[in-house]
């Protein structure tokens, strides 16, 4: 029993380890990122909207992965009236402030805007229970709920197996049981949300319009067309194309397109 305790931790340490690398590599870097975030910020005050989203994209380019800087792109480029990167940055940003009612109310505006709503409504009960999960919490924040769950459990087991007064072990008893249950329902919303991750990535349609066709190639019949902002799931690279899905009026609509068309919401 304890060498499958040690073996578990050690899991959920790596996992948790994994996900919670997005720390600035040095002070002199965090500076100079704070330079171009004013400096962008300025731009963008000053109504200069295409180097404000230039200047911001550059940190994203090289890697930097900030919430309030995904929300500062997507100002610049809804701005613009490029929806399809307004929303792509809007969903980023909300991957790591989930809870800030600015990115929310922009990313409801922006999809608001868009020409395919239908077609972004719906999908599996995964996909709704893992939007679900994204609304509250970051991944981040999830592996660490899981974590703290599993040796509170670990904990109260090992309090269990002493000698305690009846009504002190009966107690423990319904600490493990409620516990177990809030760790069974953690590790559940985060594995889900980890197997869609990877499984079906999501992605934005960045072109103002693209025809979706039934395989990956012009000689391909089009399908259906999709436009700027509709959010997709991609399921399969093949080449410059893509395979992607999207739930529309009850059923799930699939097709490829071209892989400069959209880009991943994933870092």
């Amino acid at each position: 029993m304890k060498q499958t305790l040690i073996s578990i931790s050690i899991a959920l340490f790596i996992v948790a380890g994994l996900l919670l690398t997005n720390q600035p590599a040095s002070t002199t870097r965090a500076i100079s990122v704070a330079g171009v975030m004013q400096s962008a910020t300025q731009a963008y005050e000053a109504g200069k909207f295409p180097e404000a989203a230039s200047a911001y994209q550059q940190l994203v380019d090289q890697g930097t992965k900030n919430g309030e800087l995904y929300y500062n792109l997507g100002n610049a480029y809804f701005k613009q009236g490029d929806l399809g990167r307004a929303i792509l940055n809007y969903r980023r940003a909300a991957r790591l402030l989930p809870r800030d009612s600015d990115v929310q109310a922009n990313l409801t505006l922006a999809f608001s805007q868009t020409k395919d709503q239908q077609a972004q409504a719906g999908g599996t009960t995964i996909s709704r229970l893992t939007k679900l999960a994204e609304r509250w919490l970051t991944l981040n924040e999830m592996a660490v709920i899981a974590l703290s769950l599993w040796f509170g459990v670990s904990i109260l087991l090992l309090a269990l197996s002493k000698e305690h007064p009846p009504r002190l072990k009966e107690g423990l008893q319904y600490g493990v049981i409620v516990t177990v249950l809030a760790l069974c329902l953690s590790v559940a919303a985060l594995g889900s949300r980890l197997y869609e991750e990877w499984t079906e990535p999501a992605g934005i349609v960045v072109a103002n319009a693209v025809d979706v066709t039934s395989g990956p190639g012009k000689q391909y019949t089009t399908e259906f067309t999709l436009h700027s902002g509709t959010e997709i799931k991609l399921l399969e690279y093949r080449g410059e194309w893509v395979r992607l899905a999207l739930a529309s009026e009850g059923e799930q609509l699939q097709g490829w397109m071209p892989t400069q068309a959209v880009e991943a919401v994933g870092f």
